[in-house]
């Protein structure tokens, strides 16, 4: 009778893999061709670490308690920040292994992020603090580097792979290619500051093709390790602070939230939401709005 009614369970035999096997093919044919080296690295590395805690057991034994358990042991040593990064890593990772068969159903599916309280928001500068880092700054164009990441929310390594092809003074507009966390190139618009530098810039520049600043990621970091510290900034401060400014000054301006989103490359609004939480400024301007 079960056999008639399909319940046997033979048709929906799967094939057998273990985590360690499928890990290693999701990131060689799927990660590594159909996203950016920075992104297939994020995967890597969030699949070492699931098969760390789980051992190499079959994908198909894999359960959402198993993942919550996880999610308690990574909140040691890792910010809920990065651990939800993690998470959307797997989620992503092994829906891939729905599409090819290996599941029938995705187990991070129902798991839910942590949630981000207000000790975990990016750290910002305030305006105080920007004019406190810029005083330090005895370097002119490592001054205006800071500004650009202030003024366009770049990532590090997307304002330091700009060349002025792909700068458009005319229509006001960067392009940045080489560093977008999800390998696509995004077009974002330059305030009056930024084209200030840029123009300032493009009047000693030898050729289009070269690098608009030509400094490694790792220098950049210590120069700037440096100047915050000559700037009396707390140590949380980093690099990165500076594109959580941009956001941040965008949400005390009562810019809307999907509009932040497509200037900071997000891949969700979710993503963005954590800026808004917690920004008093951005609440007060909100409610000052009303007006009978």
């Amino acid at each position: 009778m079960k056999i008639a009614k399909g319940q046997s369970g033979f048709d929906d035999l799967l094939p057998d893999i273990n985590v360690e096997a499928f890990a290693d093919e999701y990131v060689e044919t799927y990660s590594s061709v159909n996203k950016a080296s920075s992104t297939c690295r994020i995967d890597a590395l969030s699949l070492k670490r699931w098969i760390e805690f789980s051992g190499d057991i079959p994908i198909s034994n894999v359960t959402a308690k198993m993942i919550e358990q996880y999610k308690q042991e990574r909140q040691k040593t890792i910010k809920p920040v990065s651990l939800n990064i993690e998470l959307r890593a797997l989620k992503a990772a092994f829906q891939v292994a729905v599409s090819w068969g290996y599941l029938k159903e995705n187990p991070f599916k129902k798991v839910k992020q942590i949630r981000i309280e207000e000790t975990d928001v990016p750290r910002h500068l305030t305006r105080e603090e920007i004019s406190r880092l810029l005083n330090a700054v005895d370097d002119e164009k490592m001054r205006l580097l800071f500004e650009i990441y202030l003024n366009t929310g770049g990532r590090r390594n997307e304002v330091l792979s700009l060349t002025w092809k792909n700068i458009d003074l005319k229509n006001q507009t960067a392009t940045f290619v080489n560093g977008t966390k999800f390998g696509k190139k995004r077009i974002v618009p330059l305030n009056q500051r930024a084209l200030e530098i840029l123009t300032h810039l493009r009047k000693s520049a030898h050729s289009l093709s070269n690098r608009i600043f030509n400094y490694e990621k790792n220098y950049i970091s210590r120069r700037f390790k440096y100047y915050a510290r000559k700037a009396r900034l707390p140590e949380s401060i980093k690099t990165h602070s500076l594109r959580h400014t941009f956001a941040s000054l965008l949400i005390d301006n009562s810019v809307d939230i999907h509009t932040i989103k497509e200037l900071m490359g997000h891949s969700s609004v979710k993503v963005t939401e954590i800026y808004s939480h917690h920004s008093p400024k951005y609440k007060i301007k909100a409610v000052n709005k009303l007006n009978y």
